[in-house]
């Protein structure tokens, strides 16, 4: 019974990180999804809005970047504890 608890114990730290790496980036696609969604609501009902929605651009670039940025990080430390839990793993048996 004790071997199949430590087994399950393992297994859901992989499980977890995986969650955390997949809420991540959705929740910085919605991000990006709502933004440009509201500039486009803006440019359609009034052109005169046309320069604060350039800055909007600019923003949603930035935002891209950081999305970019936070991704790649995420990725690292789910491969760093990945390892790290892996190796536990091996080393325990």
């Amino acid at each position: 019974m004790l071997i199949l608890i430590e087994m399950v114990s393992f297994f859901s730290r992989v499980f977890s990180l995986a969650i955390r790496l997949f809420a991540n980036i959705v929740a910085g696609h919605i991000l990006l999804k709502i933004l440009i969604s509201f500039i486009y609501l803006i440019l359609s009902v009034h052109l005169s809005m046309a320069i604060p929605s350039i800055f909007g651009l600019i923003g949603i670039g930035m935002i891209i970047s950081l999305e970019l940025f936070i991704g790649l990080l995420q990725v690292y430390i789910f491969v760093l504890l990945l390892i790290v839990y892996m190796g536990s793993i091996i080393r325990l048996h």
